[in-house]
């Protein structure tokens, strides 16, 4: 069963990859530009819905940062057997402070 999930968690972290790439593509993409104008060659009421779209894929793009981030942690944790993962930052650091040295 474990094995089972881990392999589909492995597929969703690739989906979700995936589709955060096409958010980008999106994001990415030049609007046409009118020459003799230099304006967006858009209509008025088009432009709005253009840029509430940017603005719901930049949106849905962090949404997709934070799944991977999530469901990648999810996989690490799997694979260490549900083992706490330390990083770098919960690491306690020692002081340069010659004064704390005693307190370490």
């Amino acid at each position: 069963m474990v094995k089972d999930y881990k392999q589909q968690l492995e597929e969703h972290i690739k989906a979700l990859e995936k589709g955060y790439d096409n958010l980008i593509s999106i994001l990415n993409e030049d609007i046409e530009i009118d020459i003799e104008t230099g304006k967006i060659a858009l209509k008025d009421d088009k432009i709005k819905s253009y840029a509430d779209g940017i603005l719901k894929a930049a949106q849905a793009s962090d949404d997709f940062l934070l799944r991977i981030k999530s469901k990648k942690t999810e996989l690490e944790e799997l694979e260490n057997e549900g083992k706490p993962i330390t990083k770098e930052k919960d690491k306690p650091k020692k002081s340069q402070n010659p004064l704390n040295k005693n307190l370490q």
